[in-house]
């Protein structure tokens, strides 16, 4: 993580936890802080408490919202992003 989360990769985090699982929730909470130790945290670094005491992949497919949350963060931090490399399509289909 220390590595990771240096403003040079511009890699993001979204940190996920069930409210009533006080375990998940204090380790997502530790990350979540180790994560934010970065100038300009708020920019690529995000967490979401969702109800219930699930955690990990049980919390997907309960309706808690975590699908949504996870497509807008994929939208707008990799989905958006300038490069070829996120438009596997052959350069021949492509409109550019």
């Amino acid at each position: 993580i220390v590595q990771l989360k240096q403003p040079l990769f511009g890699i993001s985090f979204l940190v996920c936890s069930g409210k009533g699982d006080s375990l998940d929730r204090g380790g997502s909470n530790k990350l979540f802080t180790q994560l934010t130790s970065v100038p300009e945290p708020e920019k690529r670094m995000y967490s979401k408490e969702f109800q219930g005491k699930l955690r990990g992949t049980d919390m997907l497919g309960k309706r808690l919202g975590i699908e949504l949350e996870i497509l807008k963060f994929l939208d707008g931090h990799l989905k958006k992003l300038p490069g070829e490399w996120s438009d596997r399509r052959n350069r021949l289909d492509r409109d550019e």
